[in-house]
C-alpha cells in the first residue's frame, strides 16, 4: 500500500534545495532560460521599432530598415497593410508590457522567497521558533505570491503565443509554436506545484494541474509528429490512433469522476513492494497506449513504468496487470535474461491497481553493434531491410520467431511493430502483453495463420509470414524447433502456476470457468508442435509456388522424407 511517510524525507530534502535556490534570488527559469527571455524581449523591441518605422515612413524599397544610416527610398503602405501592422504593433506593445510585469513579479517573488528562507533560519525573529499561526500566515502569503507570479507568467506566455502564431506561415510552424508555449506552461505549473507546502491540498491540486498541462503538450507533440509525416499508411494509422485514443481519454475522464483516482497515479505517491523495495512516483510518462502511465523510481535509482489496471475506457481490469506479471515470467523462461522485462502486479488493500514494469532504454547512436531496424516503420511499409545477410539481421529474424512462439502460448494477437524495442546492447525485447488470453475461445485463435486479425491493427507476425509465403521475406523456420523443445520441456504444474493469480482473479478459484480456461491455456502448450507443423507445411507449400522463376528454392530440406517439419 502507499507509504507516504517513507517518501517524506526525500521530499523535504527536495524542498530544502528549492528554498536554497530561492534564497539565491532565482525564479522558475534557469539562467539559460532567463537569458533567452531577455533575448526575446530585445528581439520584440527591435521588431516594434521596425513596425513603427514602416507605419510612419513606408516599406524600404530594398534591403532592411536602416539603423542610424542615410534614409532609403520608401514605398508607401496600403490601408490593409497599415491595418495589419497596427495590430502587430498593439500585440508587441502588450507583449513588452507583460515582460515588464513578469520582471517585477519575479523580483517581488524572489524577495519574498528569500525573506521566508531567512525567517525559517530564525534571522528575522528574536524568538527561537515562530508560532504555528504565524507560520501558516507566512505560508498563505507565499502561496499568494507564487500564484500571482504564475498568473503573470501564463499571461506572458499567452501573449507570446498569439504573436508567434501570427508570424507562423504553415500548420507545422503553428503547431511548433503551440507545443513550445505549452511546454512552458507545463514547466511553470510544475515549479508552482513544487513550491506548495508538502502533503497539502494546494500541492496535490497543483500536481494534478501540472499533469493536465503535460497531457496537452503531449497531444501537440503528437499532432506535430503527424503533420511532419508524408502522406501514406503510416500517417493514416497515426491519425486514426490519435483520434481513437482521444475518444478513450474522454471516457476515462468520466470513469475517474465516478470511481475516483488510482491511489498511485499522482506524482510523489509511494509504494513498498512485498519484497520491501520502495518505489516513488516521479511523474507522468508518455509512451503511447490507451492507459495512463507514470515513471516510478526505486531506491537504487532504477526506473519503472507504472500502468493502471484498467481497460481502454477506464473500467477496472485487474487481470491486465496480472497477465503482465505472468507474461514476464514466461518470457524470462522462454526468451532468457537478455530478452525479457521484469514486471509485477501492484496490490493495495487487497485490490490490484496496476503493474510495475522495468523501464528499458532503447538502443541509440554510439551503443554497441549496428543500428537495429525500426519494426514499427517496417510493418507499415515492409521492405527488404530484414532480408540482409548479416549476423545481426539473422538474429532479429530468429528473435521474431521466438516472440511468435511466446505470443502463441499467451494467445496474444495484438503484437505490432511498436511493441518491440532493442535495448542498449541490441537485444530484441517485446512488451505490452495485456491482450493475452482475451481471444482464448475464438475459433480463429485455435490455429496458426497469417490472416487472423481480431483487433483493429494487424500483427507484425501476419505481415512477416505473409511475406514469407509470397517469397518476399527470408526466415529460418528451423529456429522454431529449439523454442518448441524448450516449451515442451517445461513442467506443466510450474507452467500453469504462472497464471494461477490471473485465473483466480478473473474466474474465482476452482470454479467451472476457472478449470475451463486453465485447460485451454495448457492445451496451447501441449499442442504447439502440432500447430506449428500444420502452419509451416502450409507456408512452405505456398512459398514454393510463389518463388519467382529462377530463384533458388530455399525451402529444400525443411521437410523430412515423410513430408513433415518436425522429426
Amino acid at each position: 500500500m502507499p507509504l507516504e511517510n517513507d517518501n517524506m524525507e526525500l521530499r523535504r530534502q527536495q524542498q530544502e534545495e528549492r528554498w536554497n535556490i530561492m534564497r539565491a534570488g532565482r525564479s522558475y527559469l534557469s539562467p539559460d532560460e532567463q537569458e533567452q527571455q531577455l533575448w526575446d524581449k530585445r528581439a520584440y523591441a527591435e521588431r516594434l521599432q521596425e513596425v513603427r518605422d514602416i507605419i510612419r515612413d513606408g516599406w524600404p524599397a530594398e534591403g532592411p530598415v536602416p539603423r542610424g544610416g542615410a534614409q532609403m527610398e520608401r514605398v508607401p503602405t496600403t490601408y490593409s497593410e497599415r491595418k495589419i501592422l497596427k495590430k502587430e504593433k498593439k500585440n508587441l506593445r502588450s507583449l513588452m508590457k507583460k515582460y515588464n510585469d513578469l520582471r517585477l513579479a519575479r523580483l517581488s517573488l524572489s524577495m519574498a522567497r528569500s525573506e521566508r528562507q531567512l525567517q525559517e533560519e530564525g534571522i528575522s525573529f528574536p524568538q527561537e521558533q515562530e508560532s504555528d499561526k504565524l507560520k501558516a500566515r507566512r505560508d498563505k502569503e507565499m502561496i499568494g505570491r507564487e500564484k500571482q507570479y504564475l498568473q503573470t507568467f501564463l499571461r506572458t506566455i499567452k501573449d507570446k503565443e498569439e504573436f508567434l502564431l501570427q508570424q507562423a506561415a504553415t500548420k507545422e510552424q503553428k503547431l511548433q509554436v503551440r507545443l513550445d508555449c505549452q511546454n512552458e506552461r507545463a514547466a511553470a505549473a510544475a515549479e508552482y506545484a513544487k513550491a506548495m507546502p508538502l502533503d497539502s491540498d494546494f500541492r496535490r491540486e497543483a500536481m494534478a494541474v501540472k499533469e493536465q498541462e503535460e497531457i496537452k503538450a503531449n497531444d501537440f507533440r503528437k499532432q506535430l509528429k503527424i503533420e511532419r509525416m508524408p502522406a501514406g499508411p503510416e500517417r493514416k494509422n497515426a491519425e486514426d490512433t490519435r483520434s481513437r485514443h482521444a475518444r478513450f481519454d474522454k471516457m476515462k475522464s468520466i470513469m475517474r469522476i465516478l470511481k475516483g483516482v488510482n491511489p498511485l497515479s499522482h506524482e510523489e505517491a509511494a509504494y513498498r513492494s512485498p519484497s520491501g523495495t520502495l518505489f516513488v512516483n516521479k511523474g507522468r510518462a508518455f509512451f503511447g497506449g490507451t492507459k495512463p502511465m507514470y515513471i516510478f523510481e526505486a531506491e537504487d535509482q532504477q526506473q519503472y513504468l507504472y500502468k493502471e489496471a484498467i481497460n481502454c475506457v477506464g473500467f477496472d481490469k485487474p487481470q491486465g496487470a496480472l497477465v503482465t506479471e505472468a507474461a514476464s515470467r514466461l518470457q524470462r523462461k522462454l526468451c532468457g535474461e537478455d530478452h525479457y522485462i521484469p514486471a509485477e502486479a501492484v496490490e493495495i488493500d487487497g485490490k490490484i491497481v496496476g503493474s510495475l514494469q522495468k523501464k528499458v532504454d532503447s538502443w541509440r547512436a554510439g551503443d554497441p553493434g549496428t543500428p537495429p531496424p525500426d519494426l514499427f516503420k517496417w510493418q507499415q511499409n515492409p521492405d527488404d531491410s530484414l532480408n540482409a545477410d548479416t549476423p545481426e539481421m539473422a538474429e532479429v529474424r530468429a528473435g521474431l520467431l521466438r516472440e511468435h512462439a511466446l505470443d502463441w502460448l499467451l494467445c496474444n494477437f495484438d503484437t505490432k511493430g511498436e511493441n518491440f524495442l532493442f535495448d542498449r546492447n541490441g537485444n530484441l525485447v517485446s512488451f505490452d502483453k495485456e491482450a493475452s488470453f482475451s481471444k482464448l475461445k475464438d475459433a480463429g485463435a485455435q490455429n496458426m495463420s497469417y490472416t487472423y486479425k481480431p483487433h483493429s491493427n494487424d500483427t507484425i507476425y501476419n505481415v512477416l509470414f505473409s511475406r514469407y509465403a509470397q517469397g518476399l521475406q527470408k526466415l529460418d523456420l528451423t529456429c522454431t524447433k529449439q523454442y518448441v523443445a524448450q516449451i515442451e520441456a517445461m513442467d506443466d504444474g510450474e507452467y500453469m502456476q504462472q497464471f494461477e493469480r490471473m485465473l483466480s482473479q478473473k474466474y474465482g478459484k476452482d470454479t467451472p470457468k476457472y478449470q475451463e480456461n486453465y485447460n485451454l491455456i495448457l492445451n496451447r502448450k501441449h499442442q504447439i508442435r502440432q500447430k506449428y507443423e500444420a502452419f509451416y507445411q502450409q507456408l512452405i507449400a505456398e512459398r514454393r509456388r510463389n518463388l519467382p522463376e529462377g530463384t533458388p528454392d530455399d525451402t529444400a530440406g525443411l521437410l523430412n522424407a515423410n513430408g513433415t517439419f518436425f522429426d
